[in-house]
């Protein structure tokens, strides 16, 4: 055996009490997470920094600028750097590499404000958005969201508005129709021409929650959201923060939101299954929406991972009509509602930590496909309250799984309007 001197026993001491240290600071740094959670943790749910394996495969030129894109263009052979002016300079990298059968756009440090209608990634496939640390992303400050208003009621079928101002309108762009309050989203419409006070539609009004005619007074809004995702596969946002600023007086379903993948669902209802595939949002903060943080319809594969969630007046996340997927490991503070699934199925919610939002975890049927709104599995979730509800089936939910979820001051934490769902061992306190 050997042996050890004095001296090598102080070296062995102070080593001992380094590493003392340091999980004793670790310990605290993880405690004053755990606050800004909500006090409380769980065992199996991850609520610590985010993932950075991601940035391993950064190149360096990407550190070297400040607010803008750095992409591989294959044709040059060598990465390009475009300056970032607008959102337009996202569209520009993104056709690009369209050409390109796709690739990576990286986002170096700095704020970036998104206007109008955001930015849209379409008919693309094999695609990566990544931003490094320091990158955010943000709406306008709230104060300007009403473009205009409208002049006279507008009857369903009619392809005319009458507004009262018509200067900050753009033809070829999407707006929508709220009430006057705000309650009602009532028409999403393309402008097809502008005369005047007189704008013209691409396609007649088919007005939204069952009217006939939206009132004079109703509101336009810009049809704002940081990224639209549509008719594309295999694509991936990491590593932004993204900062609604509590723009807009709406509560909105698909405006002032953080990421949208709007796919044609009926065609994923014909279909049997969606079309397109392999959306992964994962090791980003979304916080201050009006709207919605993640929403996917009509998409398969879609996992939503280790995201941070922060006051989303909406819903935080939501899996919706005819979509499947994972939402795992995810933080989920503030919030109206944490997670949705509308008429999903064969989708996995697993060790998300939910805190302090009304309603937890929500199932919402609207279509009676026999194959939508089952063998969903919600597992291993800590709710933290106060809240209203924790998990609730709804009357067209079948051969669900509700199991291993901890509830802490949760009114309702288990409601089951369904039938053929297995819900065992969860803990409520």
């Amino acid at each position: 055996m050997r042996k050890v001197s004095f001296n090598q026993k102080g070296k062995i001491s102070f080593l001992w009490c380094l590493i003392v240290v340091f999980f004793v600071f670790a310990s605290l740094c993880h405690n004053s997470f755990g606050k800004e959670n909500g006090g409380l943790q769980s065992s199996n749910t991850v609520t610590g920094p985010l993932d950075s394996k991601y940035l391993r495969n950064v190149p360096p030129e990407v550190f070297k600028h400040q607010n803008g894109l750095t992409m591989f263009d294959h044709t040059e052979g060598k990465f390009v750097f475009m300056p970032w002016e607008s959102e337009q300079t996202a569209k520009q990298a993104i056709r690009r590499l369209k050409k390109n059968n796709g690739g990576v756009i990286y986002f170096s440090p700095g704020e970036y404000v998104v206007r109008r209608n955001g930015i849209l990634i379409f008919g693309i496939s094999n695609l990566s958005l990544v931003a490094v640390p320091g990158v955010r992303l943000v709406f306008p400050p709230p104060g300007d969201e009403v473009v205009a208003r409208v002049l006279r009621c507008v009857e369903s079928g009619e392809q005319e508005i009458f507004v009262d101002s018509s200067c900050a309108l753009h033809s070829d762009w999407r707006y929508q129709i709220y009430s006057a309050n705000g309650r009602h989203r009532l028409l999403e419409f393309f402008i097809a021409k502008i005369e005047d006070n007189k704008i013209y539609l691409k396609s007649p009004a088919r007005i939204m929650n069952s009217l006939s005619s939206i009132p004079k007074g109703s509101q336009i809004l810009e049809n704002l959201n940081f990224f639209v995702i549509a008719g594309s596969n295999d694509i991936r946002i990491e590593g932004f923060e993204f900062d609604g600023r509590n723009r807009g007086n709406v509560s909105g379903h698909t405006i002032y939101c953080g990421i949208l993948v709007m796919n044609n669902f009926h065609r994923a209802r014909e279909l049997g299954g969606p079309h397109f595939q392999n959306i992964s949002i994962r090791n980003n903060v979304f916080k201050n929406f009006s709207g919605r943080g993640f929403a996917a319809y009509g998409a398969g594969n879609v996992v939503c991972q280790n995201n941070r969630f922060k006051n989303i007046q909406a819903q935080a996340i939501e899996i919706d009509h005819y979509s499947y997927g994972r939402v795992s490991r995810n933080s989920i503070y503030g919030s109206t509602v944490a997670v949705v699934l509308n008429d999903a199925f064969n989708t996995l919610v697993e060790e998300n930590l939910i805190t302090k939002c009304r309603y937890g975890i929500s199932f919402v049927s609207h279509f009676n496909e026999s194959w939508v709104n089952t063998k969903n599995v919600v597992r291993n979730n800590t709710f933290i309250g106060p809240g209203e509800r924790g998990v609730r089936l709804s009357a067209k939910s079948w051969y669900n799984i509700v199991e291993k979820n901890k509830f802490i001051n949760i009114k309702r934490p288990i409601i089951d309007d369904g039938m053929h769902n297995r819900i065992s061992d969860n803990e409520i306190d």
